[in-house]
């Protein structure tokens, strides 16, 4: 009798068959052994609140992971849970920690700092253009609590090749308005310097403030995935519930492993992927969200569009995209 993947399966389990183990590796790259990432996400499923998450769900979160190279035990993304149609899912949400690495990828890029710039504290240009920061930083004064506290925040890009550093500004009304785009505000209530932080580096990091490199390594990798898939260049498929049930049965029947191919459970149907490619995706997206009347059919569209890529920086780009449309619709 052989053991399909349900909710009860054991995340060890499934991520420790070399099929899966194989896919996420092709995901990562030169960046990380496979074996070593594996641990890192066997650690971070063991959350309470991701206990009853869908499998499937759980294999796209390692593999959005493992896609960005970023890691949840350095803080760089969260493991975060949704019930959709009743069901508890798993997704990836990323935190300033993973804005700040991407952007500091780049080999001419040695830091990308952050500041928050407090109401009472003393910032303008000097007469020669450069800009001043000075507070105290042991002030108890100085906390950031609500929007009421903050004149705004900017990036300090620092460079290896000694180029005179290269400053971001995003004033406190545009972080306001990523705020009135959430769909909740309890995270903005409970944590609202680190969510203004986070805005600060999106901003920059959407607005290619750093230099991305096409020629790294493994940010070569990645852009050559996406283009397979864009391209329909034969891209290596991403695995799906089904592909995983008939690992795990391949791997608990000796009857199933030594079968021939033709003896294989037939798969269910996967999911068609967009064969529009990232621009047609976004020419898509223009259109939709011009078409919509308020927030609510924003974020309709941009579920529909999303249903259709599995690319995290495609779905990262329509994120950006809806929250302008948003920011227009509300004036």
């Amino acid at each position: 009798m052989t053991t399909a993947i349900t909710v009860s399966t054991k995340p060890r389990e499934w991520l420790s068959v070399p099929e899966i183990k194989s896919d996420l590796g092709n995901a990562l790259g030169a960046w990380m052994p496979e074996n070593d990432f594996v641990s890192q996400m066997i650690i971070a499923f063991q959350k309470p609140d991701l206990k009853d998450c869908t499998p499937q769900s759980l294999f796209e979160a390692a593999h959005a992971c493992a896609s960005l190279r970023l890691l949840p035990s350095a803080n760089q993304v969260a493991l975060i849970t949704r019930n959709i149609k009743g069901k508890k899912q798993a997704t990836v949400m990323a935190q300033w920690q993973g804005y700040k690495a991407i952007m500091e990828r780049h080999p001419d890029v040695l830091e990308v700092e952050c500041q928050l710039v407090h109401v009472n504290d003393q910032y303008g240009f000097d007469e020669n253009g450069v800009f001043q920061h000075s507070f105290d930083p042991f002030a108890a004064s100085r906390t950031i609590n609500t929007e009421k506290d903050l004149a705004g925040g900017y990036l300090r890009i620092l460079y290896t090749n000694g180029r005179p550093p290269k400053l971001h500004f995003v004033p406190i009304y545009e972080i306001i308005k990523r705020r009135k785009c959430a769909q909740t505000q309890t995270i903005w209530k409970s944590w609202f310097a680190e969510m203004a932080r986070k805005t600060v580096y999106r901003d920059g990091f959407t607005k290619r403030v750093t230099p991305f490199d096409p020629f790294n390594e493994s940010a070569a990798k990645t852009l050559a995935s996406v283009d397979d898939i864009a391209m329909g260049n034969n891209p290596i498929p991403k695995a799906s519930v089904s592909s995983v049930n008939q690992i795990l049965e391949m791997q608990d029947s000796p009857k199933n492993a030594m079968a021939k191919p033709d003896a294989v459970p037939d798969r269910e149907p996967e999911k068609e992927e967009s064969t529009t490619g990232p621009l047609g995706i976004y020419a898509e997206a223009n259109t939709e969200f011009a078409k919509a009347k308020n927030k609510d059919d924003v974020l309709a569209a941009l579920q529909r569009l999303q249903e259709r890529v599995t690319d995290d920086e495609i779905r990262l780009s329509l994120d950006e995209m809806a929250d302008r449309a948003i920011e227009d619709l509300q004036g």
